[in-house]
């Protein structure tokens, strides 16, 4: 799908969506193209300013995190552990140099039931994001790009991979919930030894 900018006589934007069949790219190919908006979803590298300058309007990320609280990796884990102190969910945001640390747009929460691993909480995030693409950004382009920005919060946890052991081993000494760490370290096929190690303690 690409998108056409208008300006309309008061000076506003006014996004026409063409429907086309597109082939894959990579991001340096951007800037061969004439373009307005790019969105990056489930894309966890830096994408260089000069790729992000390419799109007049500009570039909005889909993080999934409630008003990027959580920030880096592992964000699935961090949002069983901690819930519901903080809560889950994804977030739109204008992409800058630093990572998940844009202009919000639009914040949606989604529930976590006792039973919920991250597998099951990414599969819900994955489908309110679907109603939300479909039937909100994609139909209200126009509105939506216009809605006044929140600014992100000021101190987020940032995640780095290398962290997760260090973690995992501090929130056992403080007697956590080993049920509720397992089912946050529960993700497709990714933890089994540890998880397995965990059940033997």
């Amino acid at each position: 799908m690409l998108s056409k900018l208008k300006r309309t006589k008061n000076g506003g934007k006014k996004i026409l969506i063409i429907k086309k069949k597109i082939k894959f790219l990579k991001l340096n190919q951007l800037k061969n193209l004439e373009y307005d908006l790019g969105i990056s979803l489930n894309y966890n590298k830096k994408i260089d300013e000069k790729i992000l300058s390419t799109a007049k309007i500009g570039f909005l990320n889909i993080h999934y995190s409630y008003k990027n609280y959580y920030r880096g990796r592992n964000i699935m884990f961090l949002s069983i552990i901690n819930y519901p102190k903080q809560m889950a969910g994804f977030t739109v945001h204008w992409i800058n140099q630093k990572f998940d640390s844009g202009k919000i747009l639009f914040s949606k929460k989604v529930i976590i039931n006792k039973n919920d691993t991250s597998e099951k909480l990414y599969f819900k995030i994955e489908k309110k994001l679907y109603f939300f693409l479909k039937n909100i950004l994609r139909k209200n382009l126009n509105k939506f790009l216009n809605l006044k920005t929140k600014n992100p919060i000021e101190k987020p946890i940032y995640f780095k991979k290398k962290q997760l052991n260090e973690y995992i081993n501090n929130y056992l000494k403080k007697n956590g919930d080993k049920k509720k760490l397992i089912r946050a370290l529960t993700f497709k096929n990714y933890n089994k030894k540890l998880i397995s190690k965990l059940k033997r303690i």
